[in-house]
């Protein structure tokens, strides 16, 4: 059975969080560039059969099957260990071993959305996105190493609410696909990820998991987002943000 989303609120507590991630999609999807892709870009279908998540019922935690973070001086101590470029042929890797049509996550499809940017710790950095006909997909890149601080893929709220369950599956589906490519994992774990954004959802905060944060941010209003998104974060991260780790919060949830 698939593990149905519904918003239920706005995570209120994340703002912080998110200026320290420094994701901009909310512009790029509020401003139409979702629904209006470039003509370079292929029209790619947004419901693929083989999409299809089952929920998992394991209690077993998937370990990546590689370290794909490293230390950093950024606002989250923690990058991965990747340019976007060498992100993108691993994401390519994993969409035609899966064979689906959703994106194709070309390089060259990526576009600079805002240079300059600085973090809290005063580390330079550059936001990019890449769209499709109804997604879209966002990254932060720093300056000076190149490589990637993390990755979203999200959809206006509009979209998202009003197109069927097909659509709301392909988006955390690929949300799953993202997370078990930049942290490392097996494709085989992507139930776990989608899994773990539906119950980013249910929370105020973010949540951690092996040197990861994912969050999920969106709002009701007009003109607003539905952003998923995973981030390379130092354990340190865990304490000093007051951020829930995923082990524990199955543990939790299961005493309920």
């Amino acid at each position: 059975m698939i593990r149905k989303f519904q918003i239920m609120r706005k995570n209120r507590n994340n703002k912080r969080l998110i200026a320290a991630i420094a994701v901009f999609l909310l512009t790029v999807i509020c401003t139409g560039l979702v629904s209006c892709s470039s003509k370079d870009n292929e029209s790619v279908s947004t419901a693929d059969e083989n999409l299809v998540i089952k929920e998992t019922e394991s209690d077993v935690f998937p370990e990546p099957v590689e370290k794909t973070w490293e230390k950093s001086d950024n606002a989250l101590s923690a990058r991965y260990v990747f340019t976007l470029e060498e992100l993108c042929e691993r994401l390519q890797d994993a969409v035609k071993d899966l064979g689906v049509k959703v994106a194709s996550f070309r390089y060259e499809d990526w576009q600079e959305l805002s240079k300059g940017l600085v973090d809290d710790n005063g580390v330079k950095y550059t936001t990019y996105y890449y769209s499709t006909e109804k997604l879209a997909f966002t990254a932060a890149v720093e300056d000076e190493s190149e490589k990637v601080m993390n990755i979203g893929c999200g959809s206006s709220y509009e979209m998202f609410s009003n197109e069927d369950e097909d659509f709301q599956v392909s988006v955390l589906t690929m949300s799953a696909l993202i997370a078990c490519v930049a942290g490392g994992y097996d494709i085989d774990d992507m139930d776990f990820m989608y899994s773990l954004f539906i119950d980013v959802t249910k929370n105020t905060t973010a949540i951690y998991y092996n040197n990861n944060i994912y969050l999920a941010d969106y709002d009701t209003k007009e003109d607003s987002s539905v952003l998923f998104m995973i981030s390379a974060a130092d354990e340190r991260i865990l304490k000093d943000w007051s951020l829930i780790d995923y082990r524990e919060y199955l543990k939790n949830s299961s005493e309920m």
